[in-house]
């Protein structure tokens, strides 16, 4: 039975939900019946392929998303999730060249910036990934993962003084992934400029608030 917009929506959070317990099998087989009569759904093809991406399914990811690139050529989002996965891959090049494909449709993407980034930084091309990176922000300010992967780059290249201005404001007392990421960073600054004090107190303060 074909599937409104609406139940779409619905069936993907359902298997999303099933991925979540680990019930993997019941994920993949709503994803299956419902692609049986919705195969020309964008959303449910890419969260499918993000569901076998997960499970390290990249064979079936790589072809679902693929197929999404030749069907929704104007959609960025499968190029970036292919390029993550030929990344993964170690296949750098052909990473690059499905990001310049998707540069093209849309040159003025952050997101894509910040992908071309990650790229590079896992060639071990700082310069390149700095870059990108800087690009990125300089396209929306606002998005505070551009500036951890930034300091993560400067701190990569023994830029740290740079990295402790970037994070420093961003750190708060907050409980979350975002600061989780802020705070290792912090530590691995403290250690490189020698103020273990510093770097034992974040420590021992994400050991507590992750324990409980």
């Amino acid at each position: 039975m074909e599937l409104s917009n609406l139940e779409i929506m619905e069936k993907i959070d359902e298997a999303r939900k099933f991925q979540k317990l680990g019930k993997f099998k019941e994920a993949e087989k709503v994803y299956s019946d419902s692609l049986i009569n919705n195969g020309n759904s964008f959303d449910l093809i890419y969260s499918y392929a993000l569901f076998s991406k997960d499970l390290k399914n990249f064979i079936l990811a790589k072809r679902l998303l693929v197929n999404l690139t030749k069907k929704f050529p104007s959609n960025i989002k499968s190029f970036i999730v292919l390029s993550e996965i030929l990344t993964v891959e170690n296949r750098f090049l052909e990473a690059e060249q499905v990001l310049l494909l998707a540069k093209n449709i849309a040159p003025k993407n952050s997101d894509l910036f910040y992908n071309f980034s990650r790229l590079y930084r896992s060639g071990k091309n700082f310069d390149l990934s700095l870059k990108y990176i800087n690009k990125a922000i300089d396209l929306n300010k606002n998005i505070d993962i551009y500036k951890i992967f930034k300091a993560d780059i400067l701190i990569s290249i023994n830029q740290v003084d740079k990295a402790l201005s970037i994070l420093e404001v961003m750190k708060s007392g907050e409980k979350n992934n975002k600061q989780l990421q802020i705070k290792n960073l912090l530590s691995k600054i403290y250690i490189r400029k020698k103020r273990f004090k510093n770097a034992e107190e974040i420590l021992l303060g994400l050991v507590n608030e992750y324990n409980h």
